[in-house]
């Protein structure tokens, strides 16, 4: 080998060497470097929410896109995860701002089927279904499409899988998911409402939902404004707020993120009418009712968990309009007991 080809060689493994060791180095700082740029843009679009909600959810959709980039981009740096994580998230508050701000239920469908295939990239074992729950809820209740509500509902249900191991909440929760999935695929195909009863799983599992969802539905959703930040409860409704409350867009989605809102509604009938509205299937109403019957049955003063007290009476200890119904239903259904 010439003196000249043996430089040329070591120039190149040189250079493949240092490529290599800066593949290596990328850490954490870089990434942040990377996506600091985009996060800065998201602030500045924050703007555009209210004066010009259209280019707001073009301009989110298109930063969630950047930081899905980056996020595959330094997949090597174990943070990339998270990042991928808050794209998701932006993807699906964009799906929900879609609906409920833009009235444009096909566009959200189109941002929660993108939020899922990058929610595949980490938990593969979804298969790009993860957001099916929500892609049926916009199919049933926004379009109107009981039977493609049921086709993305069973495809959840021929994916999932009853864990028999592990915490005991989450197969009481897995269950309880189980059970709604019959329930309401028989609703949206036989157009057959839930009179079942409620076990004690039941029960336990739809508190998880609940509770949980209705997190999930905070964080990843279009907030609704103050009035109804369930981290920011009142005590007692306003009229207005109760008015907003019985009357905004009805749905599954509705029900979770507004769920702490109607527990302050003391007139039966008005309870009635959330229930109704936000639930066409029925088995949701016979769980919180139930869950409410158990609740009303507590000792006055029980220092039960926070859950189950405020489905019974308000801060003020009036009854609520949940607790009422839920007397009547006991009537014709056997209460049971919460699983522990």
């Amino acid at each position: 080998m010439c003196l000249r080809s043996f430089a040329a060689l070591l120039v190149t493994l040189g250079l493949s060497l240092s490529t290599s060791a800066a593949t290596v180095a990328r850490t954490e700082a870089d990434l942040r470097a990377a996506e600091a740029p985009i996060r800065a843009r998201l602030r500045e679009i924050e703007s555009l929410r209210e004066s010009s909600p259209a280019r707001y959810i073009d301009a989110v959709v298109a930063a969630a896109e950047e930081l899905a980039k980056v996020a595959d981009e330094f997949k090597d740096v174990s943070q990339s995860a998270g990042v991928r994580m808050d794209a998701i998230s932006r993807l699906m508050m964009s799906a929900d701002f879609a609906r409920l701000r833009l009235h444009d239920p096909r566009r959200s469908i189109a941002l929660y089927r993108r939020a899922a295939a990058l929610h595949a990239v980490t938990y593969p074992a979804s298969k790009g279904l993860a957001m099916n729950e929500q892609i049926a809820d916009v199919y049933e209740y926004d379009l109107g499409d009981d039977r493609a509500a049921a086709s993305a509902l069973r495809a959840i249900q021929h994916l999932r899988t009853t864990p028999t191991e592990g915490r005991r909440d989450d197969q009481l929760w897995a269950q309880w998911y189980e059970h709604w999935l019959d329930a309401e695929i028989t609703f949206l195909e036989n157009g057959r409402e839930y009179s079942g009863e409620i076990s004690s799983a039941d029960l336990s599992g739809f508190s998880q939902m609940l509770l949980f969802g209705a997190a999930r539905e905070t964080t990843n959703g279009d907030p609704l404004g103050p009035q109804l930040d369930i981290y920011s409860l009142p005590a007692a409704l306003s009229a207005e707020t109760a008015e907003k409350v019985l009357h905004l867009p009805a749905s599954h989605s509705m029900f979770l993120k507004t769920w702490m809102f109607a527990s302050r509604l003391t007139k039966p009938e008005d309870a009635r009418q959330w229930l109704m509205r936000n639930d066409r299937a029925g088995f949701w109403r016979a769980c919180l009712l139930a869950l409410a019957a158990v609740s009303d049955r507590l000792p006055q003063g029980s220092q039960a968990d926070n859950l189950l007290t405020m489905l019974a009476r308000t801060p003020g200890r009036t009854v609520t309009g949940f607790a009422l119904l839920s007397r009547e239903y006991a009537k014709n259904h056997v209460i049971p007991s919460m699983v522990k």
